[in-house]
């Protein structure tokens, strides 16, 4: 997307760009379909609500890569404020602290083994604070069916 984003910057404005943005955003969701709340853990778990847009990072050359289309992006997904895709940001130990500051963003990695994750399957009286990322939302991977947990862990061993 840089090199179409520099190609119309001196040509619309920052404000038409987040426009677009925020649209790309909408046209994303157009597929989102609302269930029950009881269906909901079940079709995020499989992935069918959203697209994922994934900005900043490192170049090739290991320096940041994080441009004004990184801020963009944040910016828009901040002012949309719905039920939209999935942003995701590589961080790495360059990336900029006010980029943080400026979209509001909030890390949330899972790092647990699968010994952990099977464990907490046979005893999940003692993993209730386990939380784990589920196609775009965090859960509590107790409360997860068998079916999904499995998910996690087949993904956590890339065996899919």
């Amino acid at each position: 997307m840089i090199p179409l984003f520099q190609y119309w910057l001196n040509r619309i404005t920052r404000e038409s760009a987040l426009e677009l943005i925020e649209e790309l955003n909408l046209k994303l969701t157009w597929n989102v379909t609302l269930l029950p709340a009881e269906l909901t853990t079940i079709a995020n778990a499989l992935g069918q609500n959203t697209q994922t847009i994934t900005i900043s990072g490192m170049k090739k050359d290991g320096t940041d890569s994080t441009n004004d289309l990184s801020y963009l992006f944040l910016e828009a997904y901040k002012n949309i404020k719905a039920f939209t895709t999935d942003l995701s940001v590589r961080v790495h130990k360059n990336t900029p602290k006010d980029f943080f500051k400026k979209g509001g963003m909030q890390i949330q990695p899972t790092v647990v083994s699968t010994e952990t994750l099977q464990d907490a399957q046979k005893h999940p009286e003692n993993y209730q604070d386990l939380i784990v990322k589920v196609g775009g939302y965090n859960a509590t991977y107790v409360d997860l069916g068998i079916p999904i947990q499995n998910e996690i862990i087949n993904r956590l061993e890339n065996r899919i």
